[in-house]
């Protein structure tokens, strides 16, 4: 569940466990693919959420005085330290990420199509250059790629660009028509368009609303 969350988020989530403790898990890519996650885990930050563990294991059946030594043992880190563990390991998760120091296995026919994308977004890139790059054709690329990422790879090219704007737009450094041709959009009206969608507001009120 934890994990699902990540993805969902496309950062690092932090949680508590079944247990009781606290916990923290980021995705990590490699040209877009998931390739694992980085996690932190198994600490409590006060003496209450230690007390409600040992319960637990006693419920469990350890027995009280072992889960009382057991809960004892649980290093106690307080909520401000965990915040800045968390920030750590988050950026640690995007080095890992932006560096792609965990190569994925050998890739499948979809996995090398969104690769390719991921990489050439920001260009006039269409079905026919992805697949002469992959060596494959547009039928077999259309059905392997809905097949494992369950929507179309044109639709995965505008939401990797879509993503892409909206943070550019957060920096605050360019103009909605600097960042749709940044992006890859050859018409702005389009990328308004488009933008306004899915994030229910046009792209020069999301620059307003940021500032």
């Amino acid at each position: 569940m934890a994990c699902r969350r990540a993805l969902e988020k496309k950062d690092t989530h932090v949680y508590k466990c079944r247990y009781g403790f606290t916990e923290a898990i980021s995705p990590l890519y490699n040209f877009g693919m998931l390739t694992g996650f980085l996690v932190m885990g198994q600490v409590v930050t006060n003496e209450e959420e230690r007390g409600r563990i040992a319960d637990i294991l006693y419920k469990l059946g350890l027995g009280e005085e072992d889960s009382r030594r057991f809960a004892a043992d649980i290093k106690r880190v307080n909520a401000d330290m965990v915040s800045s563990y968390v920030k750590i390991m988050t950026v640690c998760a995007q080095y890992l990420t932006l560096s792609h120091a965990i190569p994925s296995k050998k890739p499948t026919i979809a996995q090398s199509a969104k690769k390719y994308v991921y990489d050439n977004y920001s260009k006039k890139i269409n079905i026919k250059d992805i697949c002469e790059n992959i060596g494959c054709s547009k039928s077999t690329l259309i059905t392997a790629f809905k097949k494992e990422f369950g929507m179309t790879v044109n639709n995965y090219l505008t939401e990797l660009r879509l993503e892409e704007a909206e943070k550019l737009l957060i920096s605050g450094h360019y103009s909605v028509g600097q960042v749709s041709y940044m992006c890859g959009f050859s018409d702005q009206s389009y990328f308004s368009k488009v933008f306004t969608a899915k994030y229910k507001t046009p792209p020069s009120e999301f620059i307003k609303e940021q500032r």
